[in-house]
């Protein structure tokens, strides 16, 4: 077995117990996944799919917005309980650099919170690249290691989760990669959920929050603790 297949291999495991042990507990609300559909300029019946899509949080969300919805994801747990919340969906136990489906299919193709978790990210992006459509919009949202929690976390007190291969890196460093992937960067923000979740919590509830909205955004967004990045295959624009 190669060295990739075997990291490979321990982080569906990783995953696998994660969902058996704690569900969906830990993911944000799915109401909260309509910024990203917000982002991606959906439109009714286009064709989605949600790489790394856990329980299906974000295409349940899609599924509101009368979208076709597909999803992979590495983990055989994720994907049991995906199908369960949406049996109507097409989900599959896949992993991203070998996506099972044809060339130019997708009209929005999004990776939310994982793609600081793949052992080979161009061979990644370069399969996401094959399967979506010529004119297809792409979200990713990653994980930012010049984050003051990360930095506190994961460098100083060790806690980096190996198991989970969950590696970030800033700015300069994402913005780089999706640039030698031949992607055009249409919009990066900082990811919302923080200020919404606080909001929430404060208001006990009861405060109406447009989970679609952009929020107030950061003057600085090299320090938030994750990037929302919205590409375009540049070979198109």
């Amino acid at each position: 077995m190669k060295k990739d297949e075997a990291e490979q291999i321990k982080i569906a495991q990783w995953f696998n117990h994660r969902y058996k042990s704690i569900g969906i507990k830990y993911l944000r609300p799915v109401v909260a996944y309509e910024l990203f559909l917000t982002l991606l300029q959906t439109k009714e019946q286009n064709k989605i799919l949600d790489i790394a899509c856990g329980p299906g949080q974000l295409l349940l969300q899609a599924k509101k917005n009368n979208l076709q919805c597909f999803g992979i994801d590495i983990s055989e747990e994720a994907i049991l309980l995906c199908k369960k919340r949406l049996p109507d969906a097409t989900v599959i136990v896949a992993n991203a650099e070998q996506i099972p489906f044809e060339n130019n299919t997708f009209n929005y193709i999004s990776c939310i919170g994982s793609l600081e978790r793949f052992v080979n990210r161009n061979t990644a992006l370069q399969e996401m690249k094959r399967v979506a459509k010529t004119d297809a919009t792409f979200c990713f949202m990653v994980r930012n290691s010049n984050n003051s929690s990360w930095k506190f976390f994961k460098q100083y007190f060790k806690l980096q989760n190996k198991t989970g291969h969950q590696d970030a890196m800033n700015l300069n460093e994402w913005t780089s990669l999706f640039k030698q992937n031949n992607f055009d960067i249409q919009l990066i923000t900082h990811d919302h959920w923080p200020l919404l979740r606080w909001k929430r919590w404060l208001s006990a509830g009861l405060l109406k929050i447009d989970y679609g909205k952009f929020q107030s955004a950061k003057k600085d967004i090299t320090t938030s603790n994750e990037f929302i990045f919205i590409l375009k295959n540049a070979s198109n624009c």
